[in-house]
């Protein structure tokens, strides 16, 4: 689970665990040192992220099922954003995940790992006034390509609502 600041990834990872799933925790860092079952990867530099898959799901490794791909969750919502900030997102969503899916490509296992990708306000909605989180719409669109290019790795998107509680979240 690639998580976001927010405990969504906490959260999901706590639901998967106790169904006897096993999760680890990749979250977006440049100075954090990996520990037990929690891993940091510094999101500019797309090495570090080959190098994770490369030995987490590499041979004599235990079969991984996805990875949810949450870090787009910690970018600001449109009327906050900056040119820095959008810089970020594009860091934190579709750079990282293209490094995720050109490394999960190169999995060999015999059932591929699902790669999942969560928004949040990425998408508009009925007639909703507010503006989406515009940074996150160019993951829909990468994800739409990623859906025809390797469909054997796609899991699909989600779009969480930007208005709900945590507990709906």
């Amino acid at each position: 689970i690639f998580t976001d600041s927010s405990g969504v990834g906490q959260t999901l990872a706590a639901l998967l665990m106790a169904r006897g799933e096993t999760c680890f925790i990749i979250s977006p860092s440049k100075d954090q040192v990996s520990e037990q079952g929690q891993f940091w990867i510094d999101p500019n530099r797309p090495e570090q992220m080959h190098q994770f898959i490369e030995n987490v799901l590499g041979p004599n490794q235990p079969l991984c099922k996805g990875a949810l791909h949450l870090w787009s969750l910690n970018e600001t919502f449109s009327d906050e954003m900056t040119s820095s900030s959008l810089e970020t997102s594009q860091v934190l969503g579709v750079s990282s995940v293209l490094s995720l899916l050109q490394a999960l490509s190169n999995v060999k296992q015999t059932v591929p790992p699902r790669l999942w990708l969560v928004t949040k306000g990425a998408q508009s909605i009925g007639t909703e006034s507010s503006l989406p989180a515009i940074a996150q719409t160019p993951l829909w669109g990468l994800g739409k390509t990623c859906a025809t290019e390797h469909a054997d790795i796609w899991g699909g998107m989600v779009d969480l609502d930007p208005q709900a509680t945590e507990d709906e979240t």
